[in-house]
């Protein structure tokens, strides 16, 4: 029976996986390689398990290719037209295509951001940083333009002159998407497990690494929580005993109303009985002179 081409199974099973946050997608890339082995798909199960981890930035870049893919067209055509440029050293067209690339990048990663903090993965300034860096990389260099493009980045670009290639990685995830090296003898399984639990510890590091980058984070907001507590909770302190000292003060003036209210409501009483007084005074000095 003549061998199937898995490139179009293989790319649909890939698209599924690296849409996932990286912190998800070593688990559902072994769950989906399990199903293919128990339907007895050995190849397939052997090409999706060779897919890579994305780094949190490569998985953003691959974000951008699926929700922002007329704004990164954008930026790869671009690219195109700064290498033509370069070539041709029309040096007023690249200053005018280096404004636009600055512009184009900064939106990008302001999406990109926008994105995760929508997905539920807020990224950290090194992260933009790094997407920053992937997304001037494949401005400069067409094959990485591809593979951004595609949207199975697995780790991040950066340019460092004409001609830089793919690190080793992405390469493996290229050929592994297109259905390449899915061929392999028997007598390479060995090898290919091995490269498995290679990978698997390469993915364990750099999920370490983010989980420990990210602890370092925590506990930073975690001491500027507690010194803001710690603030507040003197400030409640401080409140309470001004809160104590206003409702004495409140009690005494309290006490003060009633003695005043005592001593008004006294003086009304002898008013009334002085006015009483001089009516019966002055009646009493009428009947006098009547009486004369």
């Amino acid at each position: 029976m003549p061998d199937r081409d898995l490139s179009s199974e293989l790319a649909a099973v890939a698209d599924e996986l690296y849409r996932l946050p990286p912190d998800e997608f070593v688990i559902a890339r072994d769950k989906r390689a399990l199903e293919f082995r128990d339907l007895r798909d050995r190849r397939l199960a052997d090409a999706v398990h060779q897919l890579h981890r994305p780094s949190q930035a490569a998985w953003l870049v691959n974000l951008l290719a699926r929700e922002r893919a007329r704004e990164l067209d954008e930026l790869l055509r671009l690219g195109g037209d700064l290498r033509v440029a370069q070539e041709q050293l029309r040096g007023e067209e690249l200053r005018e295509l280096s404004t636009r690339r600055q512009r184009v990048v900064a939106a990008l990663v302001g999406s990109a951001r926008r994105l995760a903090h929508e997905a539920g993965h807020p990224v950290r300034d090194r992260v933009a940083q790094e997407v920053e860096t992937t997304l001037h990389a494949a401005l400069a260099d067409s094959q990485v333009a591809s593979v951004v493009r595609a949207g199975r980045l697995t780790s991040t670009r950066r340019y460092a002159g004409f001609g830089t290639q793919p690190t080793p990685a992405d390469d493996d995830a290229g050929r592994a998407a297109a259905g390449e090296g899915t061929t392999a003898r028997p007598k390479r399984r060995r090898i290919r497990e091995w490269e498995w639990l290679a990978a698997g510890v390469r993915e364990a590091e750099e999920a370490l690494r983010d989980a420990e980058a990210e602890l370092v984070e925590r506990e930073g907001e975690l001491t500027r929580a507690d010194e803001e507590q710690n603030s507040l909770n003197t400030r409640v302190v401080e409140l309470t005993e001004q809160l104590e000292r206003a409702e004495s003060k409140a009690t005494e003036a309290g006490q003060r109303r009633r003695g005043a209210q005592e001593a008004r409501d006294g003086a009304a009483t002898r008013a009334e009985d002085a006015r009483r007084n001089l009516e019966a005074a002055r009646a009493r000095l009428a009947a006098a002179g009547a009486g004369e």
